[in-house]
């Protein structure tokens, strides 16, 4: 497997191949509560974007998640923690799958453009 594949740079992360998302069974768990919410905030929203099956609200999950992944980013460069760096590269890596995500969506929307799709 490639290192720059979802499954090893980032566990947490689920693979999109087309139209299926593919999820390991320990990816649709949400993280456990912890003593920052801004965190834990973040990552419940980002999982909610990605396992969303209903094509009527993975686009405002996506923004949600998004919000949410940039006030914490905002968050992390007031705060002096030894995984600060750690943490950003996830929300930089986050941010990034989520507007892959936004991007095959879009493509999926009625009147998008099917050049490239088979008949």
């Amino acid at each position: 497997m490639p290192a720059n594949s979802p499954d090893m740079a980032h566990p947490d992360l689920v693979a999109v191949a087309g139209d299926c998302k593919i999820v390991e069974a320990n990816d649709a768990r949400p993280d456990p509560p912890s003593g920052n919410g801004t965190a834990l905030l973040w990552k419940q929203l980002y999982q909610a974007a990605i396992l969303e099956m209903d094509r009527e609200n993975v686009m405002r999950r996506i923004l949600e998640a998004e919000q949410a992944i940039v006030a914490r980013a905002l968050a992390l460069h007031s705060e002096s923690s030894a995984n600060r760096a750690m943490e950003l590269g996830a929300l930089a890596y986050s941010a990034n799958f989520l507007a892959e995500l936004r991007r095959l969506e879009n493509g999926r929307m009625p009147g998008a453009n099917a050049r490239g799709r088979a008949l």
